[in-house]
């Protein structure tokens, strides 16, 4: 019982905040990959690599925007949680951002939308790191900020983890992505 007050209240407040659902599908296309490891138990511990992709990442996003339907403010703060896949790893975490009024149309509103991602990467069969996720993108809604929206932008994701083996010595591998990022959503 109280888990269902808990999400009739949670559905009044988000319809008091005038807030919409979005969920938005993301490209991570023509990627630059940076990887960077030391390892103590290797014979030659450092390595570097450099690796170009057409493809590096499909990633699929469910949140809240909130006052949405306050057309006329000019930011507008979203949040949410979203899975795919970014290089061989899969990938889960939350986000949150906000877009930015630049101009507009008759018909169009363009904006500048900003997102930070956090959360956990893995691989099939390997190991499981923390990442962090920055989108800026170009994005066109339509006037009323309703309905589908597009945008294209930069992307960079990273992933740092350190661990430190007593008498053994220090693990360090860094992965660093950037990226072109094409996003396709769309607000109810």
């Amino acid at each position: 019982m109280k888990k269902w007050i808990l999400i009739l209240f949670a559905l009044l407040m988000t319809s008091t905040l005038s807030a919409r659902i979005i969920f938005q599908t993301e490209a991570l296309v023509l990627s630059n990959e940076i990887e960077i490891e030391h390892n103590c138990f290797n014979q030659v511990p450092d390595s570097f690599g450099y690796d170009f992709y057409w493809m590096e990442g499909l990633q699929f996003s469910l949140g809240y925007e909130f006052f949405t339907d306050r057309v006329e403010d000019d930011f507008h703060f979203f949040a949410g949680v979203d899975i795919g896949a970014i290089s061989y790893f899969i990938s889960a975490g939350g986000f949150a951002g906000f877009n930015y009024k630049l101009f507009e149309t008759d018909w169009f509103r363009f904006e500048l939308m900003a997102t930070l991602k956090a959360g956990e990467i893995e691989g099939i069969k390997g190991p499981c790191y923390y990442f962090i996720q920055t989108n800026a993108d170009f994005v066109v809604n339509l006037k009323n900020r309703r309905f589908p929206y597009f945008g294209i932008g930069v992307s960079n994701t990273n992933t740092t983890n350190i661990n430190i083996y007593k008498d053994f010595g220090t693990n360090i591998y860094v992965q660093d992505f950037l990226t072109m990022h094409v996003v396709a959503g769309i607000r109810l």
